[in-house]
């Protein structure tokens, strides 16, 4: 197991007419960036405006809320990875002519990684949060051991190995890239 090397999010070019719309009335997005488990809620619900067969066979589905959204098949491989790095909710995605099962990821772990020796962020006026980067360097061997966390520095970001890389290495619609490429 190696240590983060990637951010894991949408894919820079993903079309619009594939991100998924999340109601947010069936489970508040923001509880998921807090990395700690979380009662299972009722089951997250999605829309899509088309047919089901735009989402079949992705293991990665992109969405408004920004959270990894995943096939049932790739969150079992992935909870296989993490084991208990990761907590999985139910989500429905209803298309045009159909239903898609799908699990919402609950990253249950977060990294205080950021070097800031050499990252630059701007911060939300009278606070320490940060409100983007314009450079970000990791810390190195901070990470070794995780396979999947959340940026402590800024917990939208996810964090990611190889190994996670490697479960949607087909996927066109998420990207792997390395820290030091990313504007927040």
């Amino acid at each position: 197991m190696g240590g983060i090397t990637y951010l894991w999010r949408i894919a820079s070019d993903c079309p619009d007419s594939l991100i998924v719309t999340h109601d947010k009335e069936t489970v508040d997005p923001t509880i998921f960036r807090n990395a700690s488990p979380i009662a299972v809620p009722q089951t997250a619900l999605f829309v899509h405006h088309g047919p089901i067969s735009d989402l079949q066979g992705q293991d990665y589905i992109p969405n408004s809320a920004s959270l990894p959204l995943l096939s049932v098949e790739a969150s079992r491989r992935l909870s296989a990875l993490a084991g208990v790095s990761v907590q999985g909710v139910r989500a429905i995605v209803t298309c045009s002519d159909g239903v898609l099962e799908a699990v919402l990821l609950n990253i249950l772990r977060s990294i205080s990684a950021v070097d800031w020796t050499v990252s630059k962020a701007l911060f939300i006026p009278g606070t320490k949060q940060v409100m983007k980067f314009s450079k970000l360097q990791l810390k190195a061997n901070t990470v070794n051991g995780v396979n999947i966390a959340r940026l402590e520095e800024f917990r939208p970001f996810v964090l990611a190995t190889d190994e996670v890389k490697h479960i949607f290495y087909a996927s066109e619609l998420c990207e792997f890239s390395p820290p030091s490429d990313i504007r927040a």
